[in-house]
């Protein structure tokens, strides 16, 4: 089984029962990008359900239709999210992206690997 992938958009690999999602820059992060990651991430998990790890501490965040689409469409085959994100997002505004998009799946902000990796640990 394949269990590694690089595109434009990004690295993606599964590792110790975790799909490890490493964002790249994306200057812009429309619909369309949405939906090619959502296609890449769902080839390489060969209609097995994982926890998600999203770094997207290097990327733009999406706009509002490629958001709608990853809460909704996106969630297919996803147990549960942690996103990383950099040091210098504000909390109320990662909290808004989460509230104005409610995810489907249990997800959840942090700014350290370590700790999005023990939260993913429960949904294996």
């Amino acid at each position: 089984m394949i269990n590694y992938i690089r595109t434009d958009y990004a690295e993606i690999y599964l590792e110790n029962g975790i799909l490890f999602f490493n964002y790249f820059n994306i200057p812009n992060f429309d619909l369309k990008a949405a939906k090619k990651i959502v296609d890449d991430r769902i080839s390489l998990q060969k209609e097995k359900a994982y926890p998600i790890l999203c770094d997207m501490s290097a990327i733009n965040y999406p706009d509002i239709e490629a958001r709608k689409y990853l809460a909704f469409e996106g969630s297919l085959l996803i147990k549960a999210v942690a996103y990383i994100v950099a040091m210098d997002i504000p909390n109320h505004l990662l909290d808004f992206f989460i509230e104005v998009n409610p995810p489907r799946v249990p997800t959840k902000i942090f700014y350290q690997r370590e700790k999005a990796i023990e939260y993913l640990q429960h949904y294996k």
